[in-house]
């Protein structure tokens, strides 16, 4: 058994949450916040748009053009399906528990940082925002958003200890798709 392992086995039993332990938890959280279904009539009917609909590929302009018919939409549409996950309630409540540890820090940017990074999607497994993108949405360097998450994640890790909340249910990796079914 190597040292860095004997130290992962020691910090479980002793309840010490790491920065690590917590990101787990939080992108796990994120991932199963994007695999829930949005219901129906979420959105409010009402909001329209004189706009053309957007072509996105040279069949949305074949069936604009030609009107076509049922069972020409129908096959467009089977072809345009999507992998859905769907998640557990074991993975709705630990959802609930880790996104209520966003609370625990205090700058609000910085928790907005953590929520943004925690987003992970469903299928591919990958962030959402980059911390590119989250440089430009601050209008600051991408190191400094790098640095601004580590700390965050520290200050949730260090808090939990403190309060000695049980480490259970953490993920050692990272995995493409959540539990529960598919369909």
């Amino acid at each position: 058994m190597k040292a860095g392992e004997r130290r992962a086995r020691i910090d479980d039993r002793a309840g010490i949450w790491t920065p690590d332990d917590v990101r787990l938890r939080l992108e796990e959280a994120g991932q199963t916040l994007m695999a829930l279904p949005i219901p129906k009539g979420a959105f409010p009917r009402d909001v329209r748009s004189n706009w053309p609909d957007v072509v996105r590929g040279y069949e949305d302009a074949f069936v604009a053009l030609v009107g076509a018919s049922d069972a020409v939409l129908q096959d467009h549409a089977y072809h345009q399906n999507r992998v859905r996950v769907t998640p557990s309630a074991a993975a709705v409540g630990r959802m609930d528990e880790a996104l209520d540890w966003l609370w625990r820090i205090e700058d609000e940017r910085k928790r907005r940082l953590c929520l943004c990074r925690a987003l992970v999607h469903p299928v591919s497994g990958r962030n959402v925002v980059s911390y590119r993108k989250l440089g430009r949405m601050f209008g600051l360097h991408h190191d400094t958003m790098r640095a601004w998450h580590d700390r965050a994640l520290a200050e949730i890790a260090k808090g939990l200890t403190k309060e000695k909340i049980p480490k259970n249910n953490i993920r050692t990796r990272r995995r493409p798709e959540i539990e529960g079914r598919i369909g």
